[in-house]
């Protein structure tokens, strides 16, 4: 006979049901966000501001955006911002407090949800890009502090080795240099399912 135990099943069943995700960040975010609810979680809830970043407060501010949304709601919270934010300082310490800030603020609303961030993809331009660089740099060593996973699409060659428009015959890239196709977006979020 096998005993059946009703309230461990509600939990289970339970926790099933409320997981749910927050993709939150610059205009990226919109086409990883259609890339997630397409192959992980149709009910993930996306969050953007396009030209965003958290070096211009003025442009949009982040951190009184985050004080209106309720985490709560999120196990799981996916942020892409840093594609707009060109760093001349390798080691900005205004932009590592930027990111600390954010980050406090998603932990203040819930400690437990879990936080992966994207790094801003190559870009085509060449100038940017160099200054882009600094900004991965800043964002990765300020996560490694924070004990935030950083999925560096750039470091696994995830949309290729360097900017390229095109990887395995099909389309990654936009021809603004900067955003990123449906295919290319889907590679994106396979790779992220290795944090997941």
């Amino acid at each position: 006979m096998v005993s059946f135990n009703k309230v461990g099943f509600f939990l289970l069943f339970s926790a099933d049901v409320f997981c749910k995700t927050l993709l939150l960040g610059d205009s990226l975010t919109y086409v990883y966000g259609e890339a997630y609810k397409s192959f992980i979680n149709k009910d993930a809830d996306v969050f953007y501001q396009v030209g965003s970043g958290l070096l211009n407060r003025n442009k949009y501010d982040w951190f009184s955006a985050v004080e209106s949304i309720n985490f709560d709601e999120y196990d799981l919270v996916i942020i892409s911002i840093g594609t707009n934010d060109f760093n001349r300082d390798v080691n900005s310490v205004d932009y590592s407090r930027s990111i600390f800030e954010l980050i406090g603020r998603i932990r203040n609303k819930n400690l437990d949800t879990k936080i992966i961030w994207i790094s801003p993809p190559f870009l085509k331009n060449e100038e940017h890009e160099i200054l882009l660089r600094n900004t991965r740099h800043i964002v990765k060593g300020t996560l490694y502090q924070l004990g935030v996973m950083y999925s560096d699409i750039t470091r696994d060659a995830v949309l290729g080795e360097k900017y390229s428009d095109v990887l395995n015959g099909k389309k990654i890239r936009t021809n603004d240099g900067i955003h990123i196709t449906k295919y290319g977006a889907s590679l994106v979020v396979e790779h992220l399912k290795l944090f997941l």
